[in-house]
């Protein structure tokens, strides 16, 4: 059995938990949120997670954090943090620590997830018989995070940083939009928090307004039905979501199932499998029949980056006990 400190370290939130790896299993108990602003770094966040925690830590740790890992370690894009895991170590006494990309994290934990905690978004009910067991996982959140799992192996990226391709004529127009404030587009400016609040303000300035909403006004307007402008943004982003996914489909020929997670879709699942994610997913031109197979789901489990992220340490340590 192996214990250890994990967290999900992200542009906006550090979540917290502990954690028990016995048998190839991950539980996670005592799990706590806090937000990033309020500490300048991460040790400080972790100092008061400790603290509540009312005994000593484990001898291991474990973090999925939203950015390429690099020599173990990490500079957010998202977020002022910088920290390597020689320093964590050296600051609490740990004897392991390991770092790990959030996605990638999200891959590794992928076959642990059981049928309850996924809800079907379009396509079939579950990938054909002798399809590549090679699944994709994408998600909106402060930004945009993407991995794949090939067998058993997770793959690392920064699929959000691609650049975006419009698909008719309004993606077009928001791109010439975008442009001019952020000069290279990339997926992750469109499919985020930020995306979803900049998509609003194209299309209020297409109505001839000018407003800048918060994500959180933009879907809650959406959602209950009480503006328009909110409504075609929330509409755009659960398209492009699904153009891109399809376009992962593609690119890792992830015929055992593309994945949504992080936090952004499963608050708004009915709205996601009314729109058009399914329809701009399997939209891929002379490649349509490749991608029509393939399903796509919602990932309904919060807790999937910091469960991903022990079984990487679990790996890294020697091995399943």
């Amino acid at each position: 059995m192996i214990e250890a400190v994990v967290g999900d370290i992200g542009g906006t939130n550090a979540r917290f938990a502990s954690a028990r790896l016995e048998s190839g299993r991950v539980s996670l108990a005592q799990i706590k949120t806090l937000r990033c602003a309020d500490f300048p770094n991460l040790a400080q966040a972790l100092q008061q997670y400790a603290q509540g925690l009312g005994q000593d830590l484990p001898a291991s740790a474990a973090f999925a954090v939203a950015g390429p890992v690099r020599g173990q370690a990490i500079r957010f894009t998202n977020t002022g943090w910088a920290f390597s895991a020689q320093e964590i170590a050296k600051a609490f006494g740990f004897a392991h620590v390991r770092l790990v990309n959030d996605f990638t994290a999200n891959a590794m934990a992928l076959p642990v997830l059981a049928g309850e905690e996924l809800a079907i978004l379009g396509g079939p009910d579950a990938a054909a018989a002798g399809a590549q067991p090679v699944r994709a996982i994408c998600g909106p959140g402060t930004g945009f995070g993407v991995s794949a799992l090939v067998g058993d192996y997770a793959v690392q990226g920064e699929g959000g940083h691609s650049a975006f391709a419009p698909g008719d004529e309004i993606e077009d127009r928001l791109l010439a939009y975008l442009r001019p404030l952020y000069g290279r587009v990339s997926v992750e400016r469109l499919l985020s928090g930020p995306g979803l609040a900049d998509m609003d303000a194209f299309f209020a300035q297409e109505a001839g307004s000018a407003r800048k909403l918060s994500p959180e006004e933009v879907t809650r307007r959406a959602l209950d039905g009480s503006d328009s402008i909110a409504l075609l943004a929330l509409e755009r982003f659960c398209a492009v979501l699904g153009a891109v996914s399809g376009d992962l489909a593609l690119l890792y020929g992830a015929e055992s199932g593309v994945f949504i997670a992080g936090g952004i879709a499963p608050n708004m699942l009915e709205f996601l499998k009314a729109s058009r994610f399914r329809a701009r997913f399997e939209d891929k031109g002379r490649l349509s029949y490749f991608v029509t197979p393939i399903p796509s789901y919602c990932v309904l489990r919060a807790d999937l980056a910091m469960v991903g992220c022990a079984a990487a340490l679990m790996a890294h340590e020697g091995g399943k006990p």
